[in-house]
């Protein structure tokens, strides 16, 4: 727990630029929440609850999100979109250098199936994913949840 306070801390105090989006994964079939976390390092540094010693510890990126390595500049929007009834995500970025990256995932096996990327002109403060209705939806639903990070 003092660690989550540490992590808050830094993520709220005036100084930093770091901020953090909480995704769902899938590890073993069992669904886990991971908190990742944009770095000036352009560095995605993921965060996993260690449920042994009750705090979360970071991990190495690539492992859990291939696509997340080798960013050429600083994220400053991150949105990842579970794909329901399947073992695939995708995952669009928005960096400070106008790079944009969108990701086709496999989770099981971890590998990228697709990428596509843009380069814009500036800063990219919001990349949002969204699915449209179907016959078998009930309503629009949006990503999991993308952060300004």
């Amino acid at each position: 727990m003092a660690e989550a306070r540490q992590l808050l801390f830094t993520l709220t105090r005036p100084t930093s630029r770091l901020s953090f989006l909480h995704s769902r994964i899938e590890e073993r079939h069992q669904r886990e929440t991971v908190f990742l976390l944009s770095g000036h390092d352009h560095q995605i540094h993921l965060y996993k609850e260690n449920e042994t010693l009750h705090q979360f510890e970071e991990r190495p990126t690539g492992l859990i999100f291939p696509e997340l390595t080798g960013l050429p500049s600083h994220v400053l929007w991150l949105d990842v979109v579970n794909i329901p009834d399947s073992t695939r995500r995708l995952t669009a970025f928005g960096c400070q250098n106008g790079f944009v990256g969108i990701s086709h995932v496999d989770q099981e096996s971890k590998v990228v199936l697709q990428s596509w990327n843009v380069q814009q002109d500036g800063p990219i403060s919001t990349v949002l994913l969204f699915r449209l209705p179907t016959e078998h939806s009930e309503a629009y639903s949006a990503g999991d949840g993308g952060t300004r990070v």
